[in-house]
């Protein structure tokens, strides 16, 4: 039986202790996680992971791990996507040049 079929036990990996705080508290959830391939952004959604009910760190097992470890190797294969997403992309420089000319142009 693996974490996920273990819904409502708050420690799933029998006495395993969450790597940031040390928590007990851990139980299972799903995510969604972004992952860069080169230049490419790769969203995977209903991941499986533990999650640290003190201080909300996420975790995954080595069956989840291995899985990401594979599609990764694989080049996430676009033809296998479930589906396509279009993102904004901001340029944090030139926000900061914005925001300072800006500023410059505000008179004291």
């Amino acid at each position: 039986m693996n974490y996920q079929d273990r819904e409502g036990e708050q420690s799933p990996a029998g006495d395993a202790r969450c790597p940031q705080c040390g928590s007990a508290a851990i139980g299972p959830t799903n995510i969604r996680s972004a992952l860069w391939q080169g230049e490419r952004l790769v969203v995977i959604e209903g991941l499986p992971a533990l999650e640290c009910r003190s201080c909300k760190e996420q975790f995954y097992d080595d069956v989840t791990a291995t899985m990401l470890d594979l599609l990764r190797g694989a080049g996430f294969p676009a033809d296998k996507a479930a589906r396509f997403l279009e993102v904004p992309v901001f340029d944090y420089a030139q926000m900061l040049r914005r925001a300072n000319l800006a500023k410059a142009k505000v008179p004291l």
